[in-house]
């Protein structure tokens, strides 16, 4: 799955109700409006922002591709040793709310992936 396929989920009126840190992996278990749950694994993390993002109504999730904080943990490998292609699959996914529009959740990861879905999508 591609990154870009986290997307393809209604993130609507939805929310997040749990997240668990394992290592340097990150699990979101989120509820749409249907009631389906869905769990989400984004796998080799190098930043993660929690503005008390569970139970919080979301609005809609968006790739960043360009943000500054992307930009500075490329910088940072490659600055550090690390080569051009480490950088190529990092990614930056935020997670807005309904009510306030701001980004309660902000992932810096290596890949996303859906762990478990109670639909078939």
């Amino acid at each position: 799955m591609k990154n870009s396929d986290l997307l393809n989920y209604s993130f609507s009126d939805g929310r997040i109700i749990d997240i668990l840190i394992k290592e340097d992996d990150l699990y979101i278990k989120f509820e749409n409006w249907k009631n389906d749950i869905i769990e989400f694994r984004f796998i080799n993390c190098w930043k993660v922002v929690n503005y008390k993002a569970i139970n919080c109504e979301i609005e809609e999730v968006v790739i960043l591709n360009n943000s500054d904080d992307l930009l500075e943990i490329k910088k940072e490998i490659l600055e550090t040793g690390g080569y051009e292609y480490e950088t190529s699959n990092i990614f930056h996914i935020v997670f807005i709310s309904s009510w306030s529009e701001k980004v309660v959740l902000s992932i810096i990861a290596e890949k996303g992936e859906v762990e478990y879905s109670s639909k078939n999508y």
